[in-house]
């Protein structure tokens, strides 16, 4: 990417690093901001960045709206989410479980900066697994229900994945997973959930937890570069560049003990390439001597070489990158990459060969009780 002229055609990452920027815009680069932002899924984020950085009387009367709009439905959605988690902590209280909250829940609830403009399509929570059976018996009894699953679906789920299958409030509406894991059992990324829970801290909200705030960076880049879906890359991609930059800030240890922790965690090369397209994509400045701990864990060159060319258009905006071509290749490459990850061979075989021939076939069948 061509950093000396992205102010002018990549105007969501220039008000994302520095958000005075927009105070010299003309209408036409307010409005490629507003798209970009829009499509990325950003859009609450600038409004949130510009109300902080005071820039309310530079935003012409066009685009105030969208981003008043914006920030509006964030703030409904914070408060939906807090009720939400006040619910789940309720309902899982008999069992004497404390929930830990994950991803966008996590960062209101620990106040990270990377709560600012975020929305929600769901709530992540995190429960040991010798609590599941009791777990989502619990929210069951509480209103929550997940649709209807055939016997395959239900076994992939409870067998190999890293949470049961998701449930939505019967009348709330708002879905909930429920992990066991932050990677699937059958993962090739081994991830030791003991290991994980040394690390939960209370939160700012009564009766839940949330991961160490090294482990939190760890499972935002576990997310972004192994799930294999791209919509909301680059929001998380600014997830990451939030949390790291002000973690580090209010720590002086911090960047140090990330590389043990990751080492620690099995997720060193996640932490690798997390670092290195937060630096190419969002300047990140990751310090040397980190950058040096982690060579280790790199790929070998040609292997890196393809990752940088396919992530490098994968965590752009499609806003920006557009649906097909290279970036939709990428887009795709990545996902193929995901599921390999998720399974061994012989089970992804099974597992594709299920989905793409039983599971239609199953479908067609007319039902006897019609």
């Amino acid at each position: 990417m061509n950093k000396s002229n992205s102010n002018v055609d990549f105007p969501l990452r220039a008000v994302l690093l520095q958000p005075d920027t927009a105070a010299g815009y003309d209408l036409g680069q307010w409005d490629l901001l507003v798209q970009q932002a829009r499509g990325a899924g950003l859009l609450a984020r600038v409004a949130a960045l510009l109300r902080e950085a005071d820039l309310g009387d530079r935003i012409p009367p066009e685009v105030r709206w969208h981003l008043n709009s914006a920030f509006t439905v964030y703030r409904a959605h914070s408060d939906d989410v807090r009720l939400e988690v006040e619910h789940i902590a309720r309902a899982l209280k008999p069992a004497g479980v404390r929930p830990v909250l994950l991803k966008g829940a996590a960062y209101l609830a620990a106040g990270d900066r990377a709560r600012l403009g975020r929305l929600y399509s769901d709530v992540d929570i995190f429960v040991p697994r010798d609590h599941i059976d009791a777990v989502e018996q619990l929210l069951r009894w509480q209103g929550w229900s997940g649709e209807e699953l055939s016997a395959y679906d239900q076994a992939y789920y409870r067998r190999w994945m890293h949470e049961i299958p998701p449930l939505i409030h019967r009348s709330r509406g708002i879905a909930l997973d429920v992990h066991h894991n932050l990677l699937p059992l059958t993962s090739r990324v081994k991830l030791d959930a003991e290991a994980l829970a040394a690390g939960i801290t209370p939160s700012d909200f009564p009766g839940v937890d949330v991961l160490a705030p090294s482990d939190r960076v760890l499972h935002s880049a576990a997310h972004l570069l192994l799930e294999g879906e791209f919509d909301n890359a680059f929001r998380d991609l600014s997830d990451l560049y939030l949390l790291l930059t002000e973690l580090s800030a209010a720590d002086p240890g911090f960047w140090d003990a990330l590389p043990a922790r990751a080492a620690e965690l099995g997720l060193s090369r996640v932490l690798y390439y997390a670092l290195r397209y937060l630096a190419q994509l969002l300047d990140l400045a990751v310090p040397p001597d980190v950058t040096a701990r982690l060579q280790s864990a790199a790929p070998v060159a040609p292997v890196r070489w393809i990752m940088d060319r396919l992530f490098a258009s994968a965590l752009l905006p499609i806003a920006v990158t557009g649906q097909g071509g290279w970036p939709g290749f990428a887009r795709f490459a990545l996902y193929l990459r995901s599921h390999y990850l998720k399974m061994p061979l012989p089970l992804l075989a099974r597992h594709l060969w299920h989905k793409a021939v039983i599971t239609p076939f199953e479908y067609r069948q007319p039902d006897p009780a019609a």
